[in-house]
């Protein structure tokens, strides 16, 4: 029983250990999110910019067209990246949320194991008074034998002393009739 709590108590701290790793990975996962959406978002206002705009009149056509599929790229990878920055803070939130659970376990286990330990303790001590008594009654037991062997020779000398008497008192009644 011992060992099948132990080799929970490892799964359960191996668990802890993978998820915090999960966790931080999470974590800098979201903070690269966030940076590359602070990025996009700097290059999408530049490219809304009014300097942009009339900068964009003067060039050439085919160019602006480039410009604008570039400009409609960097905006669906500004989308993907707030999508992917949601998703980051869901997973680091989930992670956190299980970090936070393993470790209400693993206090749990631990405070089982500390009145396991208690009660484990309280059992020997009770168990060597138990032991104790018996001891002392298994040393008073000759003494107590050897008095009840006395009282039982006693009682048998006045039951031999009874019937003589009785005998004696019957004599006597049949002499006297």
């Amino acid at each position: 029983m011992i060992s099948k709590r132990r080799k929970s108590e490892k799964k359960i701290y191996d668990s802890y250990v993978v998820q915090s790793k999960a966790f931080e990975q999470a974590k800098v996962s979201l903070e690269l999110s966030k940076h590359q959406n602070n990025s996009l978002l700097e290059n999408l206002q530049k490219w809304e910019s009014p300097s942009n705009v009339s900068a964009q009149t003067s060039m050439g056509d085919d160019h602006l067209k480039r410009l604008e599929l570039e400009f409609q790229f960097t905006k669906e990878k500004l989308f993907r990246a707030q999508e992917d920055e949601r998703s980051s803070s869901l997973r680091a939130k989930n992670l956190a949320e299980e970090v936070n659970f393993l470790k209400s376990e693993l206090k749990s286990i631990a405070n089982a194991e500390e009145n396991k330990k208690k009660a484990m303790d309280d059992l020997t001590l009770t168990l060597k008074e138990v032991i104790t008594e018996a001891n002392e009654a298994n040393n008073k037991l000759p003494a107590t034998q050897f008095e009840l062997e006395k009282t039982k020779g006693l009682v048998e000398n006045l039951k031999m002393k009874l019937k003589m008497v009785e005998e004696e008192c019957n004599e006597e009644k049949k002499e006297a009739i």
